[in-house]
């Protein structure tokens, strides 16, 4: 009996529950599992809960008032006896997504109550019925799939009917409509029109081939229109909806493709790919060669990687299957059970539940095989009756260890920005995300740095500033945009007063991110007057000259600019000053030699050292450190790695991640000379 097991009462702070492969095989009772709980927004139920044995789900999620959605559709309603005020005051709940397949409340049975639904004044049903409170429509007869105006119901269809299209991911009437004679191309407008006119014709000179399929743009639209693509400040293009398609139309099976293909270049306008459907899909089939998704392609995952991704952020993951016979993408949106525990005290997954644009509304999976433990040993899936990919032995043609077979995975926030920035964003902020969240080794991380750095067909502006700064890799003005660029290009003739007045009108709020560009824009305006006193002074000198023009006064947000300011200002003249010497140890030493006289140089700690001392030292040590390794690629390349090994190794000053970043940093510095 599950009864009152987080009670509100108790667990009143309580925001996420997963029990997604917990074994309950006779609950007995739901009721008020999970009443009270203001402040829960996600749920995570397993799919085998409602069994004959369950009588009552009453009070449920009474009172859960921070739910918004809930996914209930791999869990079976058809021997429920009670749902009596189920859902009761869940006054933020928009939708209920259950499975048709897996069986509807029961019709005809008293399940006991009017108030089902009582003050769920936001949810509305799949066709559009909307929660009707002022009328008392709250009841139990209301607990079923949304049948419109004549059946009105509050559920909405989930699983496979939820992400599928009705149309087939081939040529013809049925499929995307291009007719298999005319030999179709994706046009080179609709590159241009998702990256822009340099990178988009840069890599359609890259991968234009007939046309062989939209499985990766057929995944991603569903995505984004089942799920709610949402934008971000700053974002090129807007969310887009399945009423952006047809108004009249509830689930994607409602979609229809339109009659005719547009091949007139002058009339193809980038709007269009929020009209036209099937412009989007081309859109978001070539958006998978941006550097970002194409590195997330070239991850050999595992199963348990994609489990814990789909589980971890709640939303669908594009899948990539490779075998002999070529590649494929499926969506992939929910992970199925066993009943065994492994060792995470969840069930071990037996399979994923996916989308395959090749088998539109048919429940398919990759099925997965584990040890006792619940880690994978292995996954299978049956491209055809004729195609078998897997990695275990035995599982038919095209499969099997050695024959070719792997699995990797692009998560959500990867395909849905491609949409958003069209290819142009911040490589270094980029390469933070993607290295942290999806888990990556040292030579995974180095490996996705050189994607970003050196794809052939990128022409962004911003990448081209961090290729031929001074000071590369600058610590000051990591995530620099294009915006704080343009910006300063436009006021760097202004007085100081007249751009603090505009930069303050530009970034006025008082959020982390607009104080951050408030400081990188200040310290570009100030790089002139930081290379002028640092070559016009020496060592001695420079102290008095910077603290005159960047004093140590103002509110905390201009001291740490001018703070910034005098370590840049301090380094370039102590580098400046010191370089002859620097150039002999690079010139006489080998790299273990030249650690010891650099850190003698710019020494760690000493009388009157400051925290800014301290860490315009360290700064010098890394230029010093690059300036070495640029040395060795330009005389002994064999020997770079070796290097760049010893001149930052793990146990040294920052600790392990802080070497391990410098280490990459400097791969990829002498990878772009």
């Amino acid at each position: 009996i599950l009864a009152y097991t987080f009670d509100g009462n108790y667990f009143s702070g309580l925001e996420t529950v997963d029990l997604g492969g917990l074994s309950m095989e006779a609950p007995g009772s739901m009721y008020s599992m999970f009443a009270g709980c203001t402040r829960l927004k996600r749920v995570i139920l397993p799919d085998f809960v409602w069994t004959e044995d369950l009588t009552a789900a009453g009070m449920m999620f009474s009172h859960c008032s921070a739910l918004e959605e809930l996914d209930l559709s791999g869990l079976d309603f058809s021997r429920l006896d009670s749902i009596a005020r189920m859902f009761d005051s869940c006054s933020e709940l928009q939708r209920i997504y259950v499975d048709p397949a897996k069986g509807d409340f029961p019709a005809g049975r008293a399940l006991g109550s009017d108030e089902t639904f009582a003050s769920c004044s936001k949810l509305v049903g799949g066709k559009g019925t909307s929660c009707n409170i002022a009328e008392y429509k709250t009841g139990s007869d209301y607990a079923h799939i949304d049948g419109g105006t004549e059946n009105p119901g509050y559920f909405t269809v989930g699983g496979i009917n939820r992400y599928s299209y009705s149309f087939i991911n081939k040529y013809g009437s049925d499929g995307l409509g291009y007719e298999e004679s005319e030999r179709y191309h994706i046009p080179q407008k609709r590159y241009i029109d998702l990256f822009g006119e340099g990178k988009g014709s840069n890599i359609f000179s890259f991968f234009d081939d007939e046309w062989g399929g939209s499985c990766y743009g057929i995944s991603a639209t569903s995505s984004f229109l089942t799920d709610g693509l949402t934008g971000y400040p700053g974002a090129k293009r807007k969310a887009v909806t399945i009423k952006d398609y047809d108004l009249s139309a509830n689930t994607l099976k409602d979609l229809k493709l339109p009659e005719e293909i547009d091949r007139i270049p002058e009339n193809d306008e980038p709007k269009d790919l929020e009209k036209d459907l099937r412009k989007f899909i081309e859109a978001l089939q070539i958006s998978q060669y941006d550097e970002r998704v194409q590195f997330c392609y070239s991850i050999d995952s595992t199963p348990d990687e994609i489990v814990e991704e789909l589980e971890k952020g709640g939303k669908p993951v594009i899948i990539g299957l490779f075998g002999p016979e070529g590649g494929h993408a499926v969506l992939a949106y929910r992970v199925e059970r066993k009943q065994a525990f492994g060792e995470d005290g969840k069930g071990i997954p037996e399979c994923i539940h996916i989308y395959d644009s090749n088998w539109p509304l048919e429940d398919r999976t990759i099925k997965l095989r584990s040890d006792v433990t619940g880690s994978s040993t292995g996954w299978h899936y049956d491209i055809c009756d004729s195609i078998h990919w897997g990695t275990d032995p035995g599982d038919g043609n095209g499969s099997g260890n050695g024959n070719g077979c792997a699995i990797t995975y692009v998560p959500y926030d990867v395909y849905s920005a491609v949409w958003f920035d069209g290819g142009d964003y911040d490589v270094m902020e980029w390469s933070e995300k993607l290295g942290k969240d999806m888990g990556l080794d040292e030579a995974e991380w180095s490996r996705l740095d050189d994607y970003l750095f050196n794809n052939p067909w990128s022409s962004s502006e911003l990448l081209e500033y961090y290729r031929s700064g001074t000071d590369e890799f600058d610590e000051d003005l990591e995530g620099l945009t294009e915006e704080e660029a343009e910006f300063y290009d436009l006021h760097k003739d202004d007085t100081p007063e007249d751009y603090e007045t505009a930069l303050s009108a530009k970034w006025s709020g008082s959020s982390d991110e607009d104080k951050a560009c408030r400081m990188r824009c200040r310290i570009l305006y100030e790089d002139k007057a930081i290379n002028e006193l640092s070559s016009n002074y020496d060592e001695s000198g420079i102290d008095a000259a910077m603290n005159s023009r960047w004093p140590d006064e103002g509110d905390d947000e201009i001291k740490e600019t001018r703070m910034r300011c005098r370590m840049r200002c301090r380094m370039r003249c102590r580098m400046r000053c010191r370089m002859s010497q620097i150039q002999d140890y690079c010139n006489g030493q080998g790299p273990d030699e030249f650690n010891y006289y650099i850190n003698n140089i710019f020494q760690n700690s000493g009388y009157g050292f400051t925290s800014e001392i301290i860490e315009t030292n360290m700064r010098c040590r890394m230029r010093c450190r690059m300036m070495y390794a640029e040395r060795v690629l330009e005389n002994d390349p064999d020997k770079l790695e070796e290097t760049i090994e010893k001149l930052w190794p793990v146990n040294a000053e920052g600790g392990e991640e802080a070497q391990m970043r410098c280490r990459m940093r400097c791969r990829m510095r002498c990878r772009i000379m």
